[in-house]
């Protein structure tokens, strides 16, 4: 059994069954830890259908739950139930789950699978910090999925055709002189004049410069990100789906929903009113050119074809308007408008010294995610992209996140990691090893609190493979280390007593394992040091 909470869910639930209702159990934390481990409103599921006060059924329900073996006290409160676990039950648990060394992923628990795309800018320009929370949590959400039992692959798309890219040729061609004008849409950045620079310096033919570029600006988004630790099962080009069948394809299967209309042709969306889209939509323009929709169909179509069948897509929070046709869209061709997924993430606002930073001093124009990585560092950047729910703007303190000081939530994470690395070196060196098989009861407060605080991770894994909300990893590390640091104290760890220092030392290897295991999936460092 791993995961302390969903196996009580399943027990009550269980025991409901048996006396003949039928409800969804959950449980939650109670406000205050001297009220219990869980709590549950169960009993306000059940008055809805038993028509019945929620009080009655949670006084009933306590004493139906009471002699479960996990459970040493049910106590009805106010339509809550109330549920304190025994503690020869949470040390077995506690033997039972962190036995192996790393932490095991959970067994394959889905035949879903699931394509995670992310970042996917136009390789028209250096890649910024809004791409940096859109990689972190991308990358972490399928760290966390893989742990969770749930088969996920990230994706990166690379839109290298179309009317950016001409943009970019006639913007190239501006700056090296071949032309008067820049570009209506056109890229001023100091990069484009470098490009320029090299291109004509190089002798590239300048018919394929825009190709060249694209291909140079690529490269380096893809090694920025992996210098972020963030790599990808697939990069799949719009050009190749261009020459695909894939444009075929979209238009057979979207026949029966298109019509004409001075001179272009729109998709009936509203034809599927589950996707809400407010009016049909051009799927290709009167000059006979497929709109940025006609391609994003046959990609996410591409995607459906290699077996996918979740399809999570995080975009920036300009796109919100565009969910409903591409579900409506989706529907259509019949991969379904449900199995597409899209994350809003919302705009990073820069801060250093309580001042927004607003400029780059090497790019001319943005903060590029390069210079952010080399102000404060991989793990700090990680680290404070996924503090945030990503559908709200972040703000990042750049002072703050260079701080070595216990201010710093990364600083603060990892430290908690190095020192009980040397806690246990220093163990070693005076004799003692962790015995697992010693940990038969608690003999402290706080040994039951960090104890009780280990057997969540398992939990909050799932949930966060479930809901997406990766946010929720770096606040269950910083409560953790708070409730280590607690422990340690008010609880010696290495005595002369070699029986109570193993038992303990136990509890200290347990944390360490669960502290590596999260930093790992955040894709951030656990240092033995610092």
């Amino acid at each position: 059994m791993k995961g302390l909470r969903h196996f009580l869910e399943q027990e009550i639930r269980q025991r409901l069954k048996d006396r003949g209702v039928e409800v969804e159990v959950r449980l939650s934390l109670p406000p205050r830890p001297e009220m219990g481990d869980y709590a549950t409103n169960a009993a306000f599921l059940m008055a809805r259908t038993l028509r019945r006060p929620p009080g009655e059924l949670a006084r009933e329900l306590a004493k139906w739950i009471q002699d479960l073996p996990a459970i040493a006290r049910a106590d009805a409160s106010g339509g809550f139930v109330n549920l304190t676990l025994e503690d020869a039950f949470l040390v077995q648990q506690l033997k039972e789950v962190f036995t192996e060394d790393p932490l095991p992923p959970l067994p394959t628990r889905t035949r879903e699978r699931v394509v995670v795309e992310f970042v996917s800018a136009n390789p028209t320009g250096p890649l910024n910090v809004v791409n940096a929370r859109a990689a972190a949590v991308g990358d972490t959400l399928v760290r966390v999925m893989r742990f969770a039992g749930i088969p996920a692959d990230r994706e990166y798309y690379v839109n290298d055709a179309g009317g950016q890219i001409r943009a970019l040729q006639g913007s190239i061609e501006y700056r090296a002189g071949r032309r008067e004008t820049l570009p209506e849409d056109g890229y001023g950045g100091t990069y484009v004049a470098d490009l320029a620079r090299a291109l004509d310096r190089e002798n590239i033919p300048v018919a394929q410069w825009a190709k060249e570029a694209v291909r140079r600006i690529l490269e380096g988004q893809l090694e920025v990100l992996r210098r972020y630790r963030v790599t990808f099962e697939a990069v799949v080009r719009e050009s190749w789906i261009r020459e695909s069948p894939y444009p075929q394809l979209v238009k057979e299967r979207l026949a029966p929903y298109l019509y004409e209309k001075e001179g272009a042709v729109y998709f009936r969306s509203t034809a599927f009113p589950d996707f809400r889209d407010d009016k049909d939509r051009v799927l290709i323009r009167s000059n006979g050119e497929p709109t940025y929709f006609f391609w994003d169909l046959a990609y996410h179509l591409y995607k459906a074809d290699r077996g996918y069948t979740r399809l999570i897509d995080l975009w920036g929070p300009d796109h919100q308007g565009y969910i409903p046709r591409m579900k409506a869209g989706l529907e259509a061709l019949g991969v379904g408008g449900h199995q597409l997924e899209v994350m809003i993430v919302q705009q990073v606002n820069l801060f250093r010294e309580g001042q927004r930073v607003r400029m780059s001093k090497r790019k001319g124009e943005f903060y590029a995610m390069e210079d952010l990585l080399e102000e404060v560092g991989v793990d700090a950047t990680r680290f404070f992209m996924l503090q945030r729910a990503v559908n709200t703007p972040l703000d990042f303190d750049l002072t703050l996140a260079r701080t070595l000081s216990q201010e710093n939530p990364v600083y603060y994470v990892q430290y908690s990691h190095a020192r009980v690395v040397n806690l246990l070196k220093y163990a070693r060196e005076k004799g003692h090893a962790p015995e697992f098989s010693w940990l038969e009861g608690f003999t402290h407060p706080a040994e039951r609190t960090l104890g009780r605080m280990l057997l969540r991770f398992y939990d909050l894994v799932q949930d966060v493979a479930d809901s997406r909300e990766v946010h929720r990893l770096p606040h269950y590390l910083l409560d953790l280390s708070r409730t280590f640091h607690q422990f340690y104290q008010n609880v010696r760890v290495v005595t002369e007593a070699s029986r109570e220092t193993r038992r303990r030392l136990a509890l200290v290897e347990m944390f360490r394992r669960v502290m590596k295991a999260g930093l790992d999936l955040m894709g951030v460092e656990a240092p033995e040091r610092m």
